[in-house]
C-alpha cells in the first residue's frame, strides 16, 4: 500500500490550494476519515495549512506552507530516483523473460 500522507502532500505541493473534496477525488479511493487524519498530521508537522472558508456550505481548503516548500528539492530527488529505479527493475525483469 502506498503512503497516503506522502501522496496527499505531493498533490497539495503540485496543485497548490485544494479543497478537501478535490483532494479526496484525486486520491483514488482514500476514505474521508483516513484523508482527514493524514491532513491533520501534515498540518501538525507544519507542512500544510488548513483554512475554513465562510461559504455556504462551509468549505475547507489546504495549501502547502513555506516550510514545506523547502523540502521540494529532496522530494524531487526522491521522485527522480524512484522513476529511474522502477525503469531499471522493469528492464531487468524483461531480460529474464524467455
Amino acid at each position: 500500500m502506498y503512503n497516503c500522507k506522502l501522496s496527499t502532500f505531493f498533490r497539495t505541493s503540485h496543485f497548490g490550494t485544494m479543497r478537501f473534496k478535490d483532494l479526496q477525488e484525486t486520491a483514488g479511493g482514500i476514505t474521508p476519515k483516513v484523508l482527514s487524519k493524514e491532513l491533520q498530521e501534515l498540518e501538525e508537522n507544519l507542512l500544510i495549512t488548513r483554512t475554513v472558508n465562510s461559504t455556504k456550505p462551509v468549505t475547507v481548503s489546504y495549501a502547502i506552507t513555506s516550510h514545506a516548500i523547502e523540502t521540494q528539492p529532496v522530494i524531487n530527488s526522491l521522485i527522480e530516483f524512484g522513476l529511474k529505479h522502477r525503469t531499471k527493475i522493469k528492464q531487468n525483469n524483461n531480460r529474464d523473460k524467455p
